[in-house]
Protein backbone atom coordinates (compact mmCIF):
# COMPACT_ATOMS: atom_id res chain seq x y z
CA UNK A 1 0.00 0.00 0.00
CA UNK A 2 1.25 3.41 -1.14
CA UNK A 3 -0.07 6.62 0.86
CA UNK A 4 0.27 9.71 -1.26
CA UNK A 5 -0.44 13.56 -0.34
CA UNK A 6 -1.26 16.30 -2.77
CA UNK A 7 -1.62 19.73 -2.08
CA UNK A 8 -3.97 19.95 -5.21
CA UNK A 9 -6.18 17.48 -3.96
CA UNK A 10 -7.98 17.15 -0.71
CA UNK A 11 -7.26 13.83 0.42
CA UNK A 12 -4.34 11.92 0.55
CA UNK A 13 -4.86 8.84 -2.12
CA UNK A 14 -4.52 5.40 -0.74
CA UNK A 15 -3.23 2.85 -4.22
CA UNK A 16 -3.18 -0.93 -2.57
CA UNK A 17 -2.42 -3.97 -4.97
CA UNK A 18 -3.70 -7.45 -3.26
CA UNK A 19 -2.40 -10.47 -4.73
CA UNK A 20 -5.40 -13.45 -4.10
CA UNK A 21 -4.42 -16.73 -5.00
CA UNK A 22 -6.66 -19.38 -5.39
CA UNK A 23 -7.32 -23.20 -7.02
CA UNK A 24 -7.32 -21.85 -10.25
CA UNK A 25 -4.65 -19.40 -10.16
CA UNK A 26 -3.76 -15.69 -8.99
CA UNK A 27 -5.82 -12.84 -9.18
CA UNK A 28 -4.00 -9.66 -9.68
CA UNK A 29 -6.27 -6.46 -7.82
CA UNK A 30 -6.05 -3.10 -7.20
CA UNK A 31 -7.74 -0.65 -5.32
CA UNK A 32 -7.04 3.09 -5.32
CA UNK A 33 -9.11 5.84 -2.74
CA UNK A 34 -8.95 8.24 0.24
CA UNK A 35 -9.87 5.12 2.74
CA UNK A 36 -6.62 3.34 3.33
CA UNK A 37 -8.72 2.11 6.38
CA UNK A 38 -10.02 -0.76 4.15
CA UNK A 39 -6.82 -2.80 4.51
CA UNK A 40 -6.53 -2.91 7.96
CA UNK A 41 -9.59 -5.99 7.92
CA UNK A 42 -8.67 -7.89 4.77
CA UNK A 43 -7.52 -11.37 5.28
CA UNK A 44 -3.72 -12.30 5.18
CA UNK A 45 -2.19 -15.26 3.29
CA UNK A 46 -4.05 -18.17 2.93
CA UNK A 47 -7.55 -17.04 4.45
CA UNK A 48 -10.36 -16.97 2.33
CA UNK A 49 -11.49 -13.27 0.59
CA UNK A 50 -15.44 -12.36 -0.41
CA UNK A 51 -15.18 -9.14 -1.60
CA UNK A 52 -18.34 -8.80 -1.05
CA UNK A 53 -18.35 -8.59 2.79
CA UNK A 54 -14.69 -7.25 2.53
CA UNK A 55 -16.08 -3.61 2.50
CA UNK A 56 -13.65 -3.22 -0.59
CA UNK A 57 -14.35 -2.97 -4.41
CA UNK A 58 -11.16 -3.53 -6.50
CA UNK A 59 -11.10 -1.03 -9.41
CA UNK A 60 -8.89 -3.75 -11.18
CA UNK A 61 -8.93 -7.38 -11.18
CA UNK A 62 -6.49 -9.61 -13.37
CA UNK A 63 -6.82 -13.34 -13.76
CA UNK A 64 -3.42 -15.34 -14.00
CA UNK A 65 -3.90 -19.50 -14.33
CA UNK A 66 -1.91 -21.23 -11.59
CA UNK A 67 0.11 -22.64 -14.61
CA UNK A 68 0.95 -19.09 -16.02
CA UNK A 69 1.62 -17.57 -12.97
CA UNK A 70 5.38 -15.85 -12.22
CA UNK A 71 6.68 -13.41 -10.01
CA UNK A 72 7.39 -11.15 -12.83
CA UNK A 73 4.12 -10.90 -13.91
CA UNK A 74 3.17 -9.67 -9.96
CA UNK A 75 6.27 -6.79 -10.46
CA UNK A 76 5.08 -5.49 -13.97
CA UNK A 77 1.39 -5.30 -12.38
CA UNK A 78 2.91 -3.59 -9.57
CA UNK A 79 4.82 -1.20 -11.42
CA UNK A 80 1.80 -0.58 -13.88
CA UNK A 81 -0.77 -0.37 -11.07
CA UNK A 82 0.85 1.19 -8.17
CA UNK A 83 -0.69 5.29 -8.55
CA UNK A 84 1.04 8.40 -6.65
CA UNK A 85 0.99 11.79 -6.94
CA UNK A 86 3.95 13.43 -8.67
CA UNK A 87 5.09 17.10 -7.29
CA UNK A 88 4.21 19.83 -8.96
Amino acid sequence: MKISVSPAFPLPLASALYAVETADGVWLCAYYGANRSVFDYLPQKGAELDEAKAGITFHTRQFIPKDQYQPALWEEFKKARLMTFKPA
